[in-house]
C-alpha cells in the first residue's frame, strides 16, 4: 500500500477541532475514528507530527477554553513521544477521544457561565427599562449582540415567560408598586395634616359656654 508522504492537512485535523466546539458530544468518537481512517493514509511520521499538534490544541482547549490564547504547540513534544508509546489503535483513539472530550467540558463550562450571565444582563436590563416604549426583543437582542431567538430562548428558560409576558410581568409588579408608594405618601400627608391642625382650648370652650347660659 502506498502511504502518503506529505504534511497532514490542517482540515483533517480541523474536524475533529469543529466537533468539539459545536458541542455535539455523540459527533466526537466519530469525528476521531474518520481523522484517524484519514491519517492512516500518510507515513506513520507524518501522521504522528498532525496527531500531535491536534492532541496540543486539545489540550489548550481543555485548559483555557482557546487553543490561540497561549503559543500553540508548545507541548508538542511531549504528545509526540506519548504517540510513539501507544502500541494499538485502540488506545490511541482512547486517548484522543479523552483529549476531546476534555475539551468540550472546558468550553461547555465557558457557554453555561455566558449563558447565564446574557440572561442575568437581559432581565436586568427589562427591570430598569420596562415603562420604555421602544423595548423590543429585536431592540434588546442587538444591544446584547446575539440573535432574537436565542434571547427569546435565554429568558424563557430563565424565567419560564415569553419575552412580552416577562415584560408584561415586570410592569405589572412595577405600576403595583408604584402605587404602593403613592397610598403611602398620601397615607403620610394625611397623618402631617391632623398632627398640625390647631387644638381647641378645652377650659376656653367651657368658660364660654358657662357665661353665655
Amino acid at each position: 500500500m502506498h502511504l502518503n508522504s506529505s504534511s497532514v492537512p490542517d482540515s483533517t485535523l480541523e474536524f475533529v477541532l469543529q466537533a468539539v466546539r459545536s458541542q455535539d458530544r455523540e459527533l466526537l468518537p466519530k469525528a476521531v475514528e474518520r481523522m484517524l481512517a484519514a491519517a492512516c493514509s500518510y507515513k506513520v511520521e507524518q501522521a504522528t507530527v498532525a496527531l500531535s499538534k491536534l492532541a496540543s490544541d486539545l489540550q489548550k482547549i481543555a485548559k483555557t477554553g482557546l487553543a490561540e490564547s497561549i503559543t500553540r504547540h508548545a507541548d508538542f513534544l511531549d504528545h509526540y513521544q506519548r504517540i510513539w508509546r501507544i502500541r494499538s489503535h485502540a488506545e490511541l483513539r482512547a486517548w484522543l477521544e479523552k483529549l476531546c472530550f476534555d475539551a468540550f467540558g472546558k468550553l461547555n463550562d465557558l457557554n453555561t457561565v455566558q449563558t447565564r450571565n446574557l440572561a442575568s444582563e437581559a432581565i436586568a436590563y427589562i427591570r430598569n427599562h420596562f415603562g420604555d416604549q421602544t423595548l423590543s426583543l429585536n431592540g434588546l437582542a442587538e444591544k446584547l449582540t446575539i440573535s432574537p431567538p436565542y434571547l427569546s430562548r435565554l429568558i424563557t428558560e430563565a424565567t419560564g415567560s415569553s419575552f412580552p409576558d416577562f415584560v408584561n410581568l415586570v410592569s405589572l409588579r412595577g405600576s403595583m408598586a408604584t402605587n404602593g408608594r403613592v397610598r403611602k405618601r398620601r397615607c403620610l400627608a394625611n397623618v402631617r395634616a391632623q398632627l398640625q391642625r390647631p387644638l381647641a382650648d378645652p377650659l376656653g370652650h367651657m368658660y364660654a359656654s358657662f357665661v353665655s347660659a
